[in-house]
């Protein structure tokens, strides 16, 4: 179930309301920095040998991850009872989304999941799809241009299913 969901179509940018448990905001403080600790030692090779563009789009995932692992902690600060109706802006709920997803959908990572991990994550992303389907398709596709094409698909089939449920 992905609890309360709320969109604010009020304010210049959408936003989206999802209540959090505190392990959901422990597990978004852990994938703030997925692509980064996923590329490990190749990120330092990237600075020192890769083109222009692709030093670009990794000080942007950089980036991203210093405010989200920053929101995330926030949160966890906010925390007061069991849950927290936490506010997203969409470009940081879809980055969150993108994460956890890429976590889940990769290899690698999906076998570091150990124990009870795998199924909370899997219920936080089914949140997030739950969520999405109630934000207007064109804001969606708006917050999708930062995310590499496979994200953009992984959501749109996450939101699928949570359709079907």
């Amino acid at each position: 179930m992905a609890g309360k969901v709320r969109v604010n179509r009020n304010k210049r940018e959408a936003s989206v309301t999802l209540q959090l448990s505190a392990g959901d905001i422990d597990q978004l403080v852990g994938v703030a920095h997925f692509y980064e600790r996923n590329m490990g030692v190749m990120r330092h090779l990237i600075r020192l040998t890769a083109s222009r563009e692709v030093r670009r789009k990794l000080r942007f995932i950089q980036e991203e991850s210093w405010w989200l692992e920053h929101l995330a902690i926030d949160l966890r600060d906010e925390m007061g009872g069991a849950t927290l109706d936490a506010e997203f802006k969409l470009p940081a709920f879809v980055a969150f989304w993108g994460r956890i997803l890429a976590s889940l959908n990769t290899k690698r990572a999906r076998r570091k999941l150990k124990g009870d991990a795998l199924p909370k994550r899997e219920a936080l992303a089914a949140k997030f799809a739950a969520a999405a389907r109630e934000v207007r398709p064109a804001e969606l596709d708006r917050a999708f241009r930062t995310r590499r094409p496979s994200e953009v698909e992984w959501m749109r089939d996450a939101m699928r299913s949570a359709g079907d449920c």
